[in-house]
């Protein structure tokens, strides 16, 4: 694809900041983008909804936070409907922030530091055993 390429030292959050549009699966950037304010098409193709992995999924109890396409042709108009400007509602508000804590478990920006020192303990204990 031409106007698809990888950037390894991409900074994520600046990228979703400049984005109109934010489609994604099972990654961390969604439920970011939905907590960063951003709309976020979650393309649920080939009835996905109806296999075993689905059961597995994490957002299959928030998917009226997202912008659902189950077919190319809804992704395309689930694309041009997320440029018309929307307004969130308190519950949409309240609700993405509740996935994204269920996540992360952090809203305060710290949630790496935490991770890193969580990680960085887990190391040290298995060095001293």
């Amino acid at each position: 694809l031409n106007n698809y390429f990888v950037d390894a030292n991409a900074n994520v959050h600046k990228l979703i900041m400049e984005s109109d549009v934010i489609c994604g699966g099972q990654s961390s950037t969604t439920v970011e983008s939905l907590f960063l304010g951003k709309r976020v098409i979650l393309p649920l193709f080939s009835d996905f909804e109806n296999t075993d992995y689905f059961k597995q999924f994490p957002w299959r109890n928030y998917l009226d936070l997202f912008n659902i396409a189950r077919n190319s042709n809804e992704f395309e108009k689930e694309f041009y409907n997320i440029l018309e400007p929307s307004n969130f509602s308190e519950e949409f508000i309240q609700k993405s922030t509740e996935l994204y804590r269920k996540c992360f478990d952090d809203t305060t920006g710290k949630a790496i530091e935490k991770y890193s020192e969580t990680i960085l303990n887990i190391i040290n204990q298995h060095k001293i055993n």
